[in-house]
């Protein structure tokens, strides 16, 4: 995984389509689980990048009718001001705790 990535939208891309002529992170997901990160280090950047695509992946399903770059467009205008990392932090929180709700 790229480490320099710093958009929400760059993210997405390297998750749904693949980055830097990597395949995508979600097909090697899906083929490999876990074997596919190297160490313990792509696994915790892996784990920070996962709640961004899962929030993408929600706002997907529970917008059907929405194109999904501008689902990734409105969730970059959230983040604006505010650092990649942290921000798949703050979305992380959300989702347990709606999550957790249901």
């Amino acid at each position: 995984m790229a480490r320099k990535i710093d958009t929400v939208t760059a993210a997405w891309q390297e998750w749904s389509i693949g980055f830097l002529a990597r395949p995508p992170v979600k097909e090697m997901e899906q083929a490999f689980g876990t074997q596919w990160r190297q160490n313990n280090t792509d696994t915790q950047y892996f784990c920070h990048q996962k709640s961004l695509y899962e929030a993408i992946e929600l706002a997907k399903l529970e917008e059907p009718h929405v194109d999904e770059r501008e689902i990734v467009a409105d969730i970059e205008r959230r983040r604006q001001k505010t650092k990649l990392i942290r921000f798949t932090e703050e979305i992380k929180v959300v989702l347990v705790s709606s999550s957790s709700r249901q």
